[in-house]
């Protein structure tokens, strides 16, 4: 397919997809290149080759600012959507049809996501402004200190990250009557926790929308037959999303069992966790691990945009009175939010609203 003609008029404006990942030059860290394809139509496909842009750190002429650059160079990803402003082109030899365009402006229009629940999981986001975000202030509360106790075994050899599944279950055994309570093990993957939780004799279901989500391996399926269990059997699994909604409460939250909803790095579903617990008023437990805030871009906290892992926490924790956080002892994101199920009469949670991110908040509900 050959390039649409491009508008040799000096400036002009230019929309099309990057094809590759903004990069910044190592002999000069002044420059910041990637290549985009711009489509003749907004219905077509975009043009091969692609055109390659070039932006410069500096102020005045072809020059874009340092923080805009860094801005880009930070946000923008392959399969964006960019409108460029272009100051001067030049012809590539080696590729006749295509121009090496120097930009003095560049806008993120829309961006192009891909959850971690599956390849079907994929998402356009619009962008309604590029501008950098202002400053961020330090979190409003600062990280839990970890435990002072056993600190000369547990400091010169702290606990890896591959035993935060029985890290997460003494803490559950702690905190929680786990054998009053039906536990629903929220984006449990393959489902070691919901393993350890059923050979601990307790009553659980994996819920995960990934198609093999719940497949033990030999080795812990038959660890499950040496202990007097049936596989399959041994625990439910629910292969879904969940979401605070009505099909989520009325799947499992609408009968007089008590409920636990735990979560141990469940990537986009951590807030639906903390949320549908609340609004149904019963315990949870989540350890946070990514942010995904390209996907969530409405959060925010004390009107601060939430993007880094502090914020992120102390967000999860604000959403009612009651809820605690305790540092856990293995690698990797090791922070437990958790609330034991004593909401009182009323409470608030708070939900991401529409455009804007202001939050809207509603009351739990009554069970």
């Amino acid at each position: 397919m050959s390039c649409p003609p491009i508008d040799r008029s000096v400036p002009f404006k230019l929309i099309g997809k990057i094809t590759n990942n903004p990069q910044s030059s190592n002999r000069n860290p002044r420059l910041l290149f990637w290549s985009v394809s711009s489509p003749s139509s907004p219905s077509s496909p975009p043009s091969s080759p692609p055109h390659q842009v070039i932006l410069k750190h500096g102020l005045g002429g072809l020059f874009v600012s340092s923080a805009s650059c860094e801005h880009l160079h930070r946000s923008a990803r392959r399969g964006d959507t960019v409108s460029l402003t272009i100051g001067k082109l030049e012809p590539l030899k080696k590729s006749p049809g295509t121009y090496l365009l120097h930009a003095t402006d560049a806008v993120i229009t829309s961006i192009h996501v891909h959850g971690n629940t599956g390849n079907s999981y994929e998402k356009e986001i619009p962008i309604t402004s590029s501008l950098p975000p202002p400053p961020l202030p330090p979190p409003s509360s600062p990280l839990p200190p970890p435990p002072t106790s056993d600190l000369d075994v547990n400091e010169v050899h702290p606990p890896s990250k591959k035993e935060r599944f029985s890290v997460f279950l003494n803490f559950l055994s702690e905190k929680f009557d786990l054998k009053k309570n039906h536990i629903l093990d929220v984006a449990g993957g393959q489902g070691k926790l919901s393993l350890l939780l059923t050979l601990s004799g307790h009553s659980v279901t994996l819920i995960d929308p990934r198609p093999n989500s719940g497949l033990l391996s030999s080795k812990h399926r038959k660890q499950l037959r040496k202990n007097g269990f049936v596989w399959p059997g041994a625990f439910k699994i629910h292969r879904g999303f969940f979401e605070n909604d009505e099909e989520t409460t009325k799947t499992f939250f609408n009968n007089d069992k008590k409920t636990l909803v735990v979560g141990l790095h469940p990537d986009e579903a951590t807030e639906a966790i903390v949320d549908a617990a609340i609004a149904n008023r019963r315990p949870f437990a989540v350890i946070p691990c990514c942010i995904y805030s390209r996907i969530f871009r409405s959060r925010t906290h004390l009107n601060i945009p939430v993007r880094t892992y502090p914020q992120f926490l102390d967000y999860l924790q604000a959403k009612t009175e009651g809820v605690k956080r305790e540092t856990l002892r293995f690698g990797g994101r090791n922070v437990v939010v958790y609330h034991e199920g004593d909401y009182g009469e009323v409470k608030l949670c708070g939900r991401v609203g529409g455009e804007g991110g202001e939050p809207e908040m509603k009351k739990a509900k009554m069970i």
